[in-house]
């Protein structure tokens, strides 16, 4: 699985991230994880960009928020990595949108939704 492409999750929650993560590899991916912006930043700087497919992301975190990452991640780094914002508040999510994500999900969430929706978003099948 060397050529898998990876999703990065960032989120401030250490439960929320360990449990997409074990989600996101029983359902065949490849995962790194960040707990802030910046340091979804730098991990986003250490893949290859043929590695990344996907970037899923909260919005409201310390350090560099999600809106922020969004900004900085569309202007300098790729336009063209997906990225799934998710919040539990409306104006949060709208924000996030305006900032350049490409979908949005609400928190609390179905485990199944969210995995339909990182498998459309990087163009991967299921259980790959």
């Amino acid at each position: 699985m060397a050529d898998r492409r990876t999703i990065l999750v960032v989120d401030d929650d250490s439960l929320l991230i360990d449990a997409l993560l074990i989600a996101l590899e029983l359902d065949g991916f490849s995962v790194a994880t960040a707990t802030d912006g910046e340091a979804a930043l730098a991990c986003v700087a250490s893949l290859a960009s043929e590695q990344l497919a996907l970037i899923v992301i909260d919005v409201r975190m310390p350090q560099m928020d999600g809106v922020a990452f969004i900004c900085e991640f569309r202007r300098q780094l790729s336009p063209r990595v997906p990225v799934i914002a998710m919040a539990a508040l409306p104006d949060d999510l709208a924000a996030a949108q305006a900032a350049g994500a490409d979908a949005l999900l609400q928190k609390p969430f179905p485990i199944g939704d969210f995995l339909a929706l990182v498998r459309r978003m990087s163009g991967e099948p299921a259980g790959v």
